[in-house]
């Protein structure tokens, strides 16, 4: 599936170069005063090559290309955000214990950004207007860290029981409906499918 449509696709190129559009109807080209910021998980470079993409909109737009890297490889970001979505929903930052930022901080986040609000926004549900003594359950697995095996097995165990916890709660929750699933974890449901043939549920 293309990621413009064809007619789009082909009207865009003259818009971000020349700054012109033509009204539905209308005869003429109308000035305007743009500034074009796009987004896409996909590699255009790919799309370019395969031909589901126009290589000439693709040089128009790639002017300055900034790569996020996901959310795992943010740690340091989610301090700040989880921060910023409990003021949005009329929470002061200290409403969350400091053992469970260390907890965000460990997992992995195939959701990104939306999977993290997903989580603060249920973990505070769970909690009181105090504190959030209830959202340990939520990323605590039920494995026993044991600190005389390597550091990255140790985690992997830790992340990996912490996975199969969630997703057999978020199942659970769901009635088995995975595009629901899915939808409230902020995840996609490709992932997620990969998940339940990981861990065979």
């Amino acid at each position: 599936m293309p990621i413009l449509s064809a007619p789009l696709a082909a009207a865009a190129p003259r818009a971000v170069e020349r700054r012109q559009v033509k009204r539905v109807g209308a005869n003429d080209f109308r000035k305007m005063d743009l500034r074009v910021i796009s987004a896409t998980h996909k590699s255009l470079e790919r799309e370019v090559a395969q031909g589901t993409f126009r290589e000439d909109l693709y040089h128009r737009l790639a002017v300055v290309k900034v790569a996020l890297p996901p959310l795992r490889e943010r740690a340091d970001d989610i301090p700040l955000l989880v921060d910023e979505f409990l003021r949005a929903i009329g929470k002061e930052p200290g409403a969350m214990s400091a053992q469970t930022r260390a907890l965000l901080r460990e997992h992995s986040w195939p959701g990104n950004v939306r999977e993290l609000r997903n989580v603060v926004e249920r973990a505070v549900s769970l909690g009181t207007d105090a504190a959030l003594p209830a959202v340990g359950a939520v990323f605590r697995p039920k494995v026993a860290v044991d600190s005389a095996r390597p550091f990255k097995q140790a985690k992997d165990e830790l992340v990996a029981a912490f996975e199969r916890d969630y997703v057999e709660d978020l199942l659970r929750r769901c009635e088995g409906n995975v595009s629901r699933a899915a939808r409230e974890a902020g995840i996609d449901r490709v992932y997620l499918h990969r998940l339940l043939g990981k861990y065979g549920l």
